[in-house]
């Protein structure tokens, strides 16, 4: 399996800065002002994903890196997303609301789908002019606006633009056409060649099982539970490595947090820390064949409690 040679590269100027050093006392002062004044706004109903993203902001305000995104979990979020916008217009952060990526062309499961990529392609072109979900991207050079549209279009790697190790955005890449094919295999095998039939499966959104392998990604628990404040999900190479690019990432943002805001820095890694302990529960339910509700009941109660408490840490943010 090859990377996507299709895909321009960008030159690593993210990752670069990251290794320059701690942010000036005026870059420091301009992040502590942008997380104070979004501690109010919700970002996303996941918790995780809203300390994530708050954190994003941080990183493009003090400098050490060049763009950072927010919504790539919420639908119908114009509204939110353009408060947020104008919030960081306020503090002189440039900002780019998009639609989101455009969707993965289906040229790579030709193998397994023949002609009919061009139907699974028509659907997904579709369904994305309808989708009512946005992106807010933040940067610091103007440059990067085209750039950033580039990415939408799929003519750059979203993840080198956002500063991700190579490594780890190929691993990805690799993923996401693993994971298409897996799915338009599923499709085919339920409903058969026919192109009706598949675009009406496609339209009615069949329910279709793919194999786990495909679709559930064991290094996303793991990059979490390691490096809880990169952007990524660590490929194999950076997480049984001690001096892997997504280790220096994680090391050079968790001090930067730490000098933004302890109280912050804290709720990120208690937060992160739950969401791990929660999918350590799913993941071990989904090997055992268990559906949510069948979770033996310590496991129940050890839920709650992970929701219970993630709430109560998230709450803090709302408070008056």
């Amino acid at each position: 399996m090859q990377f996507d040679p299709g895909l321009k590269t960008l030159p690593q100027v993210s990752l670069e800065r990251v290794s320059s050093g701690m942010p000036s006392i005026e870059e420091l002062q301009r992040a502590r002002r942008v997380l104070g004044s979004v501690w109010h706004v919700r970002f996303d109903d996941i918790k995780y994903i809203d300390v994530t993203e708050r954190f994003g902001l941080v990183t493009v305000a003090a400098g050490v890196r060049d763009v950072a995104v927010c919504g790539f979990a919420t639908k119908n979020n114009v509204a939110q997303l353009g408060q947020l916008k104008e919030i960081l217009d306020r503090h002189g952060l440039l900002s780019h609301m998009t639609r989101q990526v455009s969707p993965l062309p289906n040229e790579r499961s030709e193998g397994v789908i023949g002609e009919l990529a061009e139907v699974f392609d028509r659907v997904d072109t579709e369904s994305y002019s309808r989708g009512t979900g946005r992106l807010l991207w933040v940067f610091s050079d103007p440059n990067r606006r085209d750039d950033i549209d580039r990415a939408v279009a799929r003519e750059i790697q979203v993840g080198l633009l956002l500063g991700y190790p190579p490594c780890c955005v190929k691993r990805e890449a690799i993923l996401q056409n693993s994971r298409q094919r897996a799915f338009a295999a599923a499709i085919i095998s339920a409903v058969g060649r026919d192109a009706n039939a598949v675009e009406r499966a496609l339209r009615e959104d069949l329910e279709v099982a793919i194999p786990a392998d495909s679709a559930i990604d064991p290094n996303m628990l793991n990059t979490r539970e390691h490096f809880p404040f990169v952007f990524h999900t660590a490929c194999d190479g950076c997480l049984s490595s001690d001096q892997s690019r997504s280790v220096e990432l994680n090391r050079s943002y968790e001090a930067l947090a730490t000098e933004v805001d302890r109280g912050f820095h804290r709720l990120f890694l208690d937060i992160a820390k739950l969401e791990v302990a929660e999918g350590r529960i799913f993941a071990e339910a989904d090997k055992q064949g268990l559906r949510s509700g069948e979770l033996e009941q310590h496991s129940n109660q050890r839920l709650q409690e992970i929701f219970r408490e993630r709430d109560r840490l998230y709450a803090r943010l709302f408070e008056p």
